[in-house]
């Protein structure tokens, strides 16, 4: 009887350990950027391409069923300096402790 009791308690316990354990969630910030502005930055033929192709890696089974409110993805134009800081803010209120976060940046630079 001792045995059952005891081994019915370790049960009660992981049970508990168990419920009490969230899991992680996942966070993307996702960036591509092909053409700019600036001539002073050359274009890229496929840099959106590549950030849209993560982005739906990261949507697919394989990749994690990220859910889309959980997702940034900001391509060509959406990408604006002030698209960036706004979404990492937002990430910055979201995210928790053991959670993980991908910042993906797929573009030029001077």
């Amino acid at each position: 009887m001792y045995k059952h009791c005891l081994l019915f308690l370790q049960l009660l316990l992981l049970q508990h350990v168990y419920a009490q354990q969230q899991p992680a969630n996942t966070y993307a910030i996702i960036i591509g950027i092909s053409r700019y502005e600036s001539e002073a930055i050359p274009s890229l033929n496929y840099a959106h391409r590549d950030a849209e192709a993560f982005a739906g890696y990261l949507r697919s089974h394989a990749g994690g069923n990220v859910p889309e409110k959980n997702m940034y993805v900001l391509i060509g134009e959406q990408a604006t300096t002030a698209a960036v800081y706004d979404a990492m803010s937002r990430m910055m209120q979201r995210v928790q402790e053991n959670d993980v976060v991908y910042f993906y940046f797929a573009g030029g630079q001077r």
